[in-house]
């Protein structure tokens, strides 16, 4: 099965490095930032992500960032999500706000996060994260179990921002399987992933001759848009 030129198998990374690079310019709240400040800031979220690759401690926190731009959260609620232990959570996410990568209030007797997108870094990361921790690792490694299934793909408004489409922040993600698995195991996945996640996973399951026939409206309009491969065994489409 030949592969189609909107379509691209991620590669991760191993070992994410923030640049440390600075230029003094001018603050768009106001006054100019000091290189000194911008030093500190860039060497915090180096260690920060050199001490994440080292013990995977912060990946889920960070894996977060990734997914959600706007949502706030409370310390205990990411540690359910994320399923570690408040105190965990709390130091890492009290590393992130020594970096000004995430902001913190308080409100009442509840810590409140949330990414900071004012952070110069904030893009330049956020497409790291993306291609780093992004919910294509997660479908990836739920999918990849999967009996009998030549293709898995990304499609639809997530695969489209990580392509660099403007947009806001997809809310589901649209995953299409080309081969012959078994319903139940795609579902299952899908189930897994979207606990994992915190957003809707859903699949769409094709036979390898249903792609390649492409007689399918629905299938057309992936083939011309914007996809993120995440499983390509190599098996014959026909």
């Amino acid at each position: 099965m030949s592969a189609d030129p909107s379509a691209r198998r991620c590669a991760t990374p191993r070992g994410p490095r923030a640049a440390t690079a600075v230029i003094d310019r001018p603050d768009p709240a106001g006054g100019l930032v000091v290189g000194d400040q911008r030093r500190d800031a860039a060497a915090q979220l180096s260690g920060y992500l050199g001490y994440v690759e080292e013990t995977g401690d912060g990946d889920g926190l960070l894996q977060l960032m990734a997914i959600t731009a706007t949502d706030m959260y409370t310390v205990t609620e990411l540690a359910k999500r994320l399923d570690v232990p408040v105190t965990t959570l709390h130091r890492e996410a009290q590393r992130l706000v020594d970096a000004d990568l995430i902001r913190s209030r308080t409100v009442g007797r509840s810590r409140l996060l949330r990414p900071n997108p004012a952070h110069r870094a904030a893009a330049p990361l956020t497409q790291l994260l993306q291609v780093t921790f992004g919910p294509h690792t997660v479908i990836e490694d739920e999918f990849d179990s999967i009996r009998d299934v030549a293709r898995a793909l990304i499609y639809g408004s997530w695969a489209a921002r990580y392509h660099g489409a403007r947009g806001a922040p997809p809310a589901d993600l649209d995953v299409l399987v080309v081969g012959s698995p078994e319903r139940a195991d795609v579902y299952d996945a899908a189930d897994r992933a979207q606990d994992r996640l915190g957003m809707q996973v859903n699949p769409l399951i094709r036979t390898p001759q249903q792609w390649v026939e492409a007689t399918d409206p629905l299938i057309r309009q992936i083939q011309s848009s914007p996809t993120v491969i995440v499983i390509d065994t190599g098996m014959d489409a026909a």
